[in-house]
């Protein structure tokens, strides 16, 4: 036996506690370790409560801050020595000071415990060794902030109510600091040392039940927590819970009817709907405030998402107007903006709180005025006698789509460049935290022209090139929402302009390929850099004509606003070519041609670089041109261009085409999509997705050493908030593509994007509502999913790019209809019927071409819906098309009669249906 067992086994025959801390703390981990496995050999069953404090001391030096437990001694039974060494192991020599450590470490995120049983404090409290802070005694009997499991229990576990008597006793000392932990709104389980299995739910429902806490104190703390703005909704339902299950009387909660009503201007859906339940119980109680209640409405009539809360508010108010006629006006007035409401059930139920007026009032007229053009068709009729025949009135408009001719570029949209060396060395630092697209254009623009500088401004262009570093630097592509792919390769195109030895692209790309042989780690990052350098050719150009010193303009720079090309400016720069017969970059010339504004005037004499270059230039700005084949020899992926630059409709169809080695001038392969549910291996999981004939790229695998300028857009997985309005600018007039890499990243499971792609879409979204132009199949597949997105604020946006889309008679609505009703009418039911619904509405408040709009979408959904198909919710939408039929009068197609007749035999939706199909009997 080892001296530190033989050591230890003299303290404990002779009961030696004083000193046990500093002896075991004085050990070396191997001693311990040697002596803890001693210690699990041997039997200490009838130690002594000297022997077993020392066995404590001894076995718990090594105890996690996640393993906290009860000493399991009698500590009444300690005497002065053995409280002494007690105060030692606990480290509350100075009390005062250990507090205040206690609560800094509970403050702090990690929120560590204090390691004190909560019966040894309790103890050294009594005995006058420590101070009473009601903050540390709390924290010694549970756990703050974190490890918590997050169920609510109103009972006790089996076995539980007798081990919480026997461990707390009922004073009023213990019944203070177990409700310091219910003040606290854990509302968790596994909150105390002692015990996993206790709750603080249920202690406090027991000691409420038992008559130790007064129900009305409780009842005041709740809605202490109630008024809490700073409470996480999961603790505001835990005391919900406990304010259910303590289940107050009609006389004890009419007695809180005002903090009650106080619930309905609460911003927690939660708390309204709770609030409203309680006051639907005492409605009928003689000292219910009606005036109070009918006051306080403006808290919930203008909320969102509160359906069920309006209701219940709605069954309150007309069971009491009907027994208090005198409380109708004054309800009808406050009531009015109910009206804002989407949902038809609840206009409906304020629609009866009307109907008790015993007539026509000036006054309710007057409150309801705003509110009519959201009133739904059935309820102004129900009202018209009270509105009036001029209110009733609806505008509605056929929608027709018009040709899309862009302005010609003027001198007022021109770019002005960067026109001096200090404007420049400016830029250079700019350009680098920019999100300006314009500014990254200038720069590559002005470097062609001030690349000198670092010959004689050297020490100047310092700043910048540190700040390039900073980026380029940073192997592993650290892509935030700042500092893009288009940040970065700017960066490397600094540093290798700036760079005192020879640096080019090819050099770092060999590196590159010299880390993978040797480790395979690498791979991931290596293609993610391979890939960069084919899609930004145009950089990796800018530097080799530098290094060279041989410069010419590029062709691609835009000369007017929304990144566009005047066709005189780009044969002037294509002239510049040709006098030192130099063909142009493919990127360059593919970008150019996506940018060049077609519809300016064209100059009748041009330059001539090659045959083909000739042919292809013919072939893009001649609308009457039609496309030869033959003619393609060395420029497949410029021809390709041009090709989908004059018949958009087929991008989608070629590059794919084109990316999978066919002639896609001959039978592209046809895109398309549809929504389908996939399933795990048990089946006891499913989850919607969107099924292409086209997959995201594999940066373990791809190669895009071989795509053509538009392929790449079937390969790029760098998609971040910061790149997105580059991606736009470099396609100018040709954006499907772009929108099939768009959804490729971001809808692959539809609607439920991942939060890291918000940004990004939200991005997308805006970028279009402030450069609304015609869309095309992927971008109205774009659209739709972005309208019945699980994010509020991409609808919202969304929204807002289809309202103007309308308004500027962008929009065609059989590629919108059909995109829209191939997610609603679908057998995976993927789209909440609640989001195209809200959308409907909005559209439906706009009136005008819009009602037109809404009509032909929701007749398309009618079309192509099958019985067995029918989503949950879908009698919102079914709503719609009742209130629509009522504006354009026009008679319903045969085949959506049809299909309404068989739907009659739907539970959810006959309703609906038998409004709509009475209309026309």
């Amino acid at each position: 036996m080892k001296k530190i067992c033989k050591d230890y086994e003299l303290r404990i025959k002779n009961e030696e506690v004083t000193g046990t801390c500093n002896w075991i703390k004085g050990k070396v981990w191997e001693e311990r370790k040697y002596l803890d496995e001693h210690l699990l050999k041997l039997s200490t069953e009838n130690y002594t409560a000297k022997q077993s404090l020392i066995l404590r001391i001894v076995a718990r030096i090594h105890s996690s801050v996640l393993n906290i437990k009860e000493l399991d001694i009698d500590l009444q039974t300690l005497d002065d020595v053995d409280i002494a060494e007690l105060i030692v192991f606990y480290n509350l020599e100075n009390p005062e000071k250990r507090y205040q450590e206690i609560k800094a470490d509970i403050a702090s995120p990690e929120s560590f415990l204090t390691r004190i049983p909560y019966s040894v404090i309790r103890e050294l409290y009594n005995r006058g060794k420590v101070p009473f802070d009601r903050q540390i005694f709390v924290a010694c009997l549970t756990r703050f902030n974190v490890w918590h499991g997050a169920s609510y229990s109103k009972d006790f576990k089996e076995g539980m109510k007798e081990k919480f008597y026997a461990f707390f006793p009922q004073d009023d000392f213990t019944i203070d600091i177990l409700m310091a932990v219910f003040e606290m709104e854990l509302g968790v389980d596994s909150a105390f040392f002692l015990d996993r299995e206790f709750n603080i739910a249920a202690i406090i429902i027991e000691l409420v039940t038992s008559g130790r806490i007064p129900r009305a104190t409780i009842q005041q703390k709740l809605f202490e927590a109630f008024n809490n703005p700073t409470l996480k909704q999961t603790t505001h339902g835990w005391a919900k819970n406990i304010y259910r299950d303590l289940a107050f009387t009609a006389e004890e909660n009419s007695v809180c009817q005002n903090q009650l009503i106080q619930l309905l201007y609460n911003d927690r859906n939660l708390l309204v709907n709770f609030g409203l339940q309680e006051l639907k119980k005492i409605a009928n109680h003689k000292s219910f405030d009606w005036n109070l209640f009918i006051n306080s409405l403006d808290g919930i009539v203008y909320s969102e998402k509160l359906t069920g809360g309006l209701k219940t508010a709605l069954a309150i108010l007309y069971k009491g107007l009907k027994k208090d006629k005198n409380l109708v006006e004054l309800c009808c007035v406050n009531l009015a903006p109910i009206f804002l409401q989407e949902d038809n059930k609840v206009q409906l139920a304020a629609q009866k709180c009307y109907e008790l007026l015993p007539e026509p009032n000036e006054e309710v007229k007057e409150a309801l005025l705003p509110f009519i053009d959201t009133m739904h068709s059935e309820v102004k009729s129900a009202l018209s006698a009270l509105l009036g025949e001029s209110e009733v009135a609806v505008s509605y408009d056929t929608y027709l789509q018009k040709a899309y001719i862009p302005e010609p570029c003027n001198a007022k949209n021109k770019i002005q460049y960067i026109d001096s060396e200090d404007d420049f060395i400016f830029l250079t630092s700019k350009v680098l935290k920019s999100n300006d697209v314009l500014d990254y254009e200038l720069f590559l623009e002005g470097i062609l022209r001030y690349y000198n500088l670092k010959d004689t401004n050297y020490k100047t262009l310092q700043p910048a090139l540190k700040q390039a570093k900073r980026i380029a630097e940073e192997q592993y592509l650290d892509i935030t929402a700042r500092v893009g792919v288009h940040h970065v390769m700017v960066a490397e195109l600094i540093c290798m302009w700036l760079s005192p030895t020879p640096s080019n692209f090819s050099m770092e790309k060999q590196e590159w390929e010299q880390k993978v042989k040797k480790e395979d780690r690498f791979l991931y990052t290596a293609n993610r850099w391979y890939a960069l350098y084919y899609r930004f050719k145009r950089v990796v150009y800018v530097l080799d004509q530098i290094q060279l010193k041989k410069v010419l303009p590029l062709l691609s720079t835009p000369t007017h606003n929304h990144f566009e090309i005047d066709p005189i400016v780009f044969f002037e720069r294509l002239e510049l070519y040709k006098k030192v017969n130099q063909i142009p970059n493919e990127t360059d010339f593919c970008t150019a041609m996506c940018r060049l504004n077609r519809w300016s005037p064209i100059p009748k004499e041009r330059p001539s670089i090659s045959q083909e270059h000739d042919d292809i230039l013919a072939f893009l700005l001649d609308d009457k041109a039609s496309f030869n084949p033959q003619k393609i020899k060395n420029l497949d992926s410029i021809w390709l261009t041009a090709y989908t630059l004059k018949n958009p409709n087929k991008a989608i169809e070629a590059t794919i085409s084109k990316h999978e080695n066919q002639d896609w001038y001959k039978t592209p392969t046809e895109w398309d999509w549809t929504v389908a549910r996939r399933y795990s291996e048990d089946r006891k999981y499913s989850w919607a997705y969107l099924e292409q004939n086209i997959k995201h790229a594999d940066i373990y695998t791809v190669n895009v050493t071989q795509n053509s300028y538009l392929e790449h857009h079937l390969t790029n997985t760098e998609f971040i908030i910061a790149d997105v309005s580059h991606w736009f600018s470099r396609d100018g007039y040709l954006q499907d593509p772009l929108y099939v890499n768009l959804i490729l990243n971001a809808f692959n499971y539809l609607s439920d994007i991942e939060a890291s792609e918000t940004k990004s879409i939200l991005e997308v979204v805006k970028y279009n509502a402030e450069h609304p132009v015609p869309l095309h199949k992927a971008g109205y597949l774009f659209l739709t999913l972005s309208l019945f997105c699980s994010k509020t604020p991409i609808r919202t946006g969304a929204f807002d790019w289809l309202e103007l889309l309308i308004t500027h008679q962008y929009l065609n609505l059989d590629e919108f209809t059909l995109a829209t009703s191939k997610l609603v009418a679908n057998e995976a039911n993927a789209i909440p019927m609640a989001r195209v619904a809200e959308q409907f509405d909005r559209l439906f408040q706009l009136k005008g071409v819009f009602i037109d709009v809404l009509h032909q979408t929701i007749e398309v959904i009618l079309t192509n819906i099958t019985l067995e198909n029918i989503p949950k919710g879908f009698s919102k939408i079914l709503h719609y098309y009742y209130e629509v039929l009522q504006i354009v009068n026009k008679p319903i197609p045969k085949n959506i009669a049809a299909t309404l007749h068989k739907m009659q035999q739907i539970n959810s939706i006959k309703k609906e249906v038998k409004k709509i199909l009475s209309l026309y009997e």
